[in-house]
């Protein structure tokens, strides 16, 4: 996740998506044999065309779907540019706090935010 001035970078799914207008902690799927911070360096330069650094690990979260488990890991990142466009997203932006709290959030980002105080 990617903070800045107290404000953390969120990303709006497209609404064909699934969780469609949901604001979330951008990244992807791990592939097999990849460590979590190359995936995510990875679809972040993929989805958002961006170069990250990964950093510390924060929390994980699950969403227990009817026919899936979806395993959300959150690693601080560093930003060396910012996005300009998104192939799975249709807004992004930087939030405070007090405006995460009023967002829609998919299931699995809630147990990050709350680590770091922001929903």
């Amino acid at each position: 996740m990617a903070l800045k001035d107290d404000k953390v970078f969120l990303a709006r799914r497209r609404p064909e998506k699934s969780y469609g207008g949901f604001w979330e902690l951008p990244g992807g799927k791990v592939e097999p044999g990849e460590k979590h911070e190359s995936a995510l360096a990875r679809e972040l330069s993929e989805e958002l065309r961006i170069d990250v650094r990964v950093g510390e690990f924060i929390a994980s979260g699950r969403d227990y779907q009817p026919d899936l488990i979806i395993t959300l890991h959150g690693y601080q990142i560093h930003m060396e540019s910012e996005p300009r466009k998104s192939s799975d997203h249709d807004l992004m932006r930087w939030f405070s706090a007090d405006e995460v709290k009023d967002l829609k959030v998919p299931p699995a980002d809630v147990p990050i935010l709350e680590k770091l105080q922001l929903f």
